[in-house]
């Protein structure tokens, strides 16, 4: 293992990436995303949020995290001790039945030793200059993560998780049900009897985001499934809400980092 206090390895695949990192954050975007995401908490003062619950990340806690569902992590201690395991995937190989039975719902759990092995096997690799090993092990490692996982009882939580407040969790249900039609926060505020002003800011305190961020991350990635399953751009911006495309296309292409034209192309 690499001795710099500060540091980030990958492993990629047209498929899967891993990543072993410590210190400040190198990838800042989307808090949804198109991919599922299998994060390991090793070290740090850090707290994760979800749109239902919030919890103070304890050492090799495991975090199970499906595609395009709002999670955030806030680190509260000095980031160079935040220090972190990353599996983001999507689907391949004969795994798409197994990754949506295993990875349904947003899981916070302490790590078994089996599993740790794998994240430990990868870290290995990581540092490897074998390119063709990597990507083996890494396919691999995942596939047997996947497969020895499983899901904890529904709201097994500990005494550090705290619910989300119940007037934003009721916001963020009403978003999601509504997502192509919503174009003013107003009408959120409404949905949940408060007012515009007070809805932003308890919003901001519980998910450390913006309600206007939230939905429109939420409007992209609807779109870039539509995109990705075959469905023109512009029906796509239409049907997600996007009043005129041009805009659309920016946001689009500096959210996932290329145009809608490359969505289903291999990017």
């Amino acid at each position: 293992m690499t001795t710099s206090n500060v540091f980030a390895e990958f492993i990629h695949t047209k498929s899967a990436m891993f990543k072993h990192a410590k210190g400040m954050r190198d990838i800042f975007g989307l808090e949804f995303h198109p991919f599922y995401e299998i994060f390991l908490f090793i070290d740090g003062d850090a707290e994760f949020i979800s749109g239902s619950f919030r919890t103070k990340l304890k050492r090799n806690s495991l975090v199970i995290i499906p595609k395009e569902s709002f999670h955030h992590f806030v680190v509260n201690g000095p980031e160079e001790e935040y220090h972190r395991y990353v599996l983001n995937f999507t689907p391949f190989g004969n795994l798409q039945s197994l990754i949506e039975e295993k990875m349904k719902d947003i899981y916070v759990i302490p790590i078994s030793d089996e599993l740790l092995a794998h994240f430990k096997r990868l870290d290995k690799y990581a540092q490897s200059n074998n390119q063709y090993k990597k990507e083996l092990v890494l396919e691999a490692a995942l596939t047997d993560i996947l497969l020895e996982f499983e899901p904890p009882e529904k709201d097994a939580f500990d005494s550090s998780t705290l619910l989300i407040n119940p007037i934003i969790k009721k916001a963020v249900e009403y978003i999601n049900g509504n997502t192509s039609k919503i174009s003013r926060m107003e009408e959120i505020a409404a949905a949940v009897n408060v007012s515009p002003s007070y809805f932003s800011h308890l919003f901001i305190k519980e998910l450390h985001i913006s309600p206007s961020k939230y939905l429109l991350e939420k409007k992209l990635v609807m779109a870039n499934r539509m995109i990705d399953s075959g469905v023109g751009a512009v029906t796509a911006a239409e049907q997600c809400g996007f009043a005129n495309y041009s805009g659309f296309y920016k946001m689009y292409k500096k959210a996932f980092g290329y145009p809608p034209s490359k969505t289903n192309k291999g990017k």
